[in-house]
């Protein structure tokens, strides 16, 4: 593996700051961990050294960038396999939580009532729908952005390259907008979690519905643009003009990933600027479907489940992820004022990225807070960490 490309903020820890891969030699660089006036360091560089030898050392796949962000500090930024800060990456489906977003600003400005919409209401024009029965007609708003709809569909037990996979079905389709709304039903909508990205693609098909303009767009004016975000892409939907990919397709810099998180940690306010509801972000982050015993389904948001309790890791439901394939992360943990990003590219060679987060970062703060005092550490000692990932 390449040397990482390194960009430590307040670290004391060796460090290679180059603006892209470099092969020259080391450059050194020793700093005071951030205390954000506190005195106190915010992690303990102890285990990030650890995490960083174990990331070299191939344990954790293809990493490509680590992030760590707590209480108003870039605490850690490290870049590895040629990639760099400027660097956009795609996201896969973490465009989904983005989408979600995007359809609470809507509600928040009116131009969507709730989530308790019907769905066919918003296609008044698509003309006749197949598959149409009293079940199709009863799917909300809401139950699409649990993936608890009740369509036929199933991307999980194929490749996403095989034919019979729905994604692939999708992707090769006239209209995709059409191709899951003329898919059969299969569960009452609301009684059962299936994921789903075509029903992300309807939420895409929505906005553009109902704002005139396509999620990308959208995005420009009501989010990335007031978060100061420049650089960044979103395919288009090739079948449908004037549509974005609502459950893929967007491509940011990690650092702005991490903007997006702190967003969310901060209930939807920037600054002075409320850019998403209160509400909203709360809602979007809380378990509506549940999916394992270990894992449940909020509005395109990913969040453990009571499981973690049992392990000592933080409080009831207080991690929520923004998850996508080949190991894009972004996770929010409140209770530790800490947003974390990882990009990657793990997709079927056996490796996972998420371990890290358990066995080194989420440490790594715990014993930063337990240096302060028993009134700063853990509230429970972790036993043990899993190593399965959403």
């Amino acid at each position: 593996m390449k040397k990482p490309t390194r960009i430590l903020v307040g670290l004391s820890l060796t460090v290679l700051v180059v603006a892209g891969v470099c092969s020259c030699g080391r450059q050194d660089d020793t700093v005071a961990p951030p205390t954000n006036g506190t005195g106190f360091s915010l992690i303990d560089t102890t285990y990030l050294d650890s995490l960083l030898t174990a990331i070299e050392n191939d344990v954790y796949g293809e990493v490509h960038s680590v992030l760590i962000h707590r209480r108003d500090s870039l605490v850690f930024e490290h870049y590895f396999n040629g990639y760099f800060r400027e660097r956009l990456h795609p996201v896969y489906s973490v465009t989904k939580s983005v989408t979600s977003a995007l359809i609470g600003i809507a509600i928040d400005r009116g131009e969507i009532a709730d989530v308790d919409e019907e769905m066919l209401g918003f296609f008044p024009d698509h003309g006749a729908i197949a598959n149409l029965d009293s079940l199709k007609e009863s799917i909300t708003l809401k139950h699409l952005l649990t993936m608890t709809a009740g369509f036929e569909w199933d991307e999980w037990s194929l490749p996403y390259d095989h034919p019979e996979n729905d994604v692939s079905r999708m992707y090769v389709s006239s209209d995709w907008v059409s191709y899951v709304l003329d898919l059969p039903m299969t569960d009452v909508p609301g009684t059962r979690f299936v994921y789903n990205s075509g029903v992300s693609m309807l939420l895409s098909a929505i906005l553009t519905n109902v704002t005139g303009l396509s999620a990308r767009d959208y995005a420009i004016s009501h989010l990335f643009g007031r978060l100061g975000v420049t650089s960044w892409s979103w395919d288009p939907a090739p079948r449908n003009p004037g549509m974005s990919i609502g459950g893929w397709g967007l491509r940011l810099r990690p650092i702005d990933m991490v903007e997006f998180g702190r967003l969310y940690l901060q209930k939807g306010k920037w600054g002075e600027e409320q850019i998403v509801s209160r509400e909203w972000v709360e809602f979007s982050t809380q378990p509506h479907a549940t999916i394992s015993d270990r894992t449940n389904y909020g509005y395109q948001w990913w969040m453990y489940s009571d499981f973690i309790v049992e392990e000592g890791l933080v409080e009831v439901n207080d991690i929520f992820i923004a998850v996508g394939r080949g190991g894009q992360y972004i996770w929010v943990v409140p209770q530790y004022e800490l947003v974390v990003v990882s990009t990657a590219w793990n997709d079927n060679n056996g490796k996972s990225s998420s371990p890290m987060f358990f066995r080194y970062i989420i440490p790594a703060v715990q014993a930063a807070d337990a240096a302060r005092g028993p009134r700063y550490g853990p509230r429970k000692v972790p036993v043990r960490f899993p190593s399965w990932s959403p």
